[in-house]
């Protein structure tokens, strides 16, 4: 599963991604998923002018679908209930949602963020 920043890299300024992750990215054997937070986060960071995105978010995400084979992961009460038993280490939400997404779903999280590594989630870098 792609965290938000390395969604945004990947669409926007690719040679900010790891080696590993272009690697991942690139293996079309790899189920990448994109969650539906991640979606919400991108949307809030363009509409308030911290990231810049070149298209509306609809078509943005239906063309990074076609060319990445970006799956699509809806966020779920069970997702949302795993937020119970995290510790408090990150404290933005958008991340802390993703990591009970990927908890809940058995999946690791493609994210250059450090505190995401702390939780009991696997994380690539």
């Amino acid at each position: 599963m792609l965290d938000t920043c390395t969604f945004y890299w990947l669409i926007a300024e690719p040679k900010k991604l790891s080696p590993k992750a272009t690697d991942i990215l690139g293996d079309d054997r790899t189920e990448v998923f994109l969650s539906s937070i991640s979606i919400w986060e991108l949307t809030t960071k363009a509409n308030s002018g911290k990231v810049k995105i070149e298209s509306k978010a609809d078509k943005l995400i239906a063309d990074s679908r076609k060319t990445y084979g970006l799956l699509n992961l809806d966020f779920t009460e069970e997702d949302a209930l795993r937020n119970e038993d995290l510790p408090w280490v990150h404290r933005d939400p958008f991340d802390r949602m993703l990591i009970c997404q990927a908890l809940e779903h058995g999946l690791s999280i493609l994210t250059p963020d450090t505190l995401i590594h702390q939780y009991h989630v696997r994380a690539i870098w």
